[in-house]
C-alpha cells in the first residue's frame, strides 16, 4: 500500500510534473517511526493570490469580541473599542460580500449582521 506522499508523487508525475497551479519545489528525506526513510515532495504554489476587499490572512479573528454590520460598513470590536472597520464599497461583488458575512458568522460568536 502506498503512503500519502507516494500517491501524491505518483499523481504529480502522472500529470506532467505539476499538479494544479503549482510545481515541485524540492525533495526532503524524512525518517519514519520504523527507521526507514521516506522521500517527500514539497509543493509550492505558483498561483497568484486573489486580491479582494479583505485579506483573510491578515485578519486576527480571535482578537474580535463582536462584529456589527450597517448598510455602509462592517465594524469589529475588541471589548468596547473599535478594532477594525471595513467599508462595504470595497467589495467588488455581492458574492464577495456574502462570503465575508459567512466567515464572520463562523469566526465571531457575537455578531449583528444584516440578512443575506
Amino acid at each position: 500500500m502506498k503512503s500519502g506522499a507516494e500517491r501524491a508523487a505518483g499523481e504529480i508525475a502522472e500529470h506532467g510534473g505539476a499538479a494544479g497551479h503549482g510545481e515541485i519545489a524540492g525533495k526532503d528525506e524524512r525518517k519514519r517511526a520504523d527507521g526507514t526513510e521516506q522521500l517527500v515532495d514539497k509543493f509550492q504554489s505558483t498561483a497568484s493570490p486573489v486580491q479582494g476587499a479583505v485579506d483573510y490572512g491578515e485578519i486576527r479573528w480571535d482578537s474580535f469580541s463582536k462584529a456589527a454590520e450597517t448598510t455602509e460598513q462592517f465594524t469589529f470590536y475588541s471589548g468596547r473599542s473599535v478594532a477594525k472597520v471595513i467599508e462595504k464599497s470595497k467589495f467588488s461583488s455581492r458574492q464577495e460580500l456574502l462570503t465575508f458575512r459567512r466567515m464572520i458568522r463562523r469566526q465571531v460568536a457575537d455578531n449583528e449582521l444584516l440578512h443575506d
